[in-house]
């Protein structure tokens, strides 16, 4: 099958300081925000709608909402990740697409180091 690019930059959350605060302070145009290690995310404060995406080791994605309103919680215990963005039309990840970033290996390997930013994430239809 056909990949298909679902974002075309992400902003790499690694500090427990930055995951915490996610896309609470970030512009709504802004990127989506990746989150490592991370399988449980809140939206409690925020002022707009987020496209989730909850993501194993392998890179699938395991679970997927969008537009999720204030106020709410959402925990996937098998997560290593969490990719999100404030919600939009654009296409976004489903269950069984396989993530795959540029610059993987520079995500896993910075996981517990200061954070940076990799190119692109791809939905892989599995």
């Amino acid at each position: 099958m056909e990949e298909q690019e679902i974002l075309s930059a992400l902003v790499l959350a690694t500090s427990a300081a930055h995951r915490a605060r996610g896309l609470l302070c970030a512009d709504p145009n802004g990127d989506a925000m990746l989150l490592v290690p991370c399988h449980d995310i809140h939206t409690v404060g925020m002022g707009h709608r987020l496209d989730v995406a909850f993501v194993d080791r392998a890179g699938q994605v395991i679970e997927a909402h969008r537009a999720v309103g204030p106020l709410r919680r959402l925990r996937n215990a098998r997560a290593e990740a969490v990719v999100e963005r404030f919600a939009s039309c654009e296409p976004w990840f489903r269950p069984g697409d396989r993530i795959g970033l540029a610059c993987m290996s520079a995500a896993i390997s910075e996981e517990h180091h200061e954070e940076g930013r990799p190119k692109a994430a791809d939905r892989r239809p599995s």
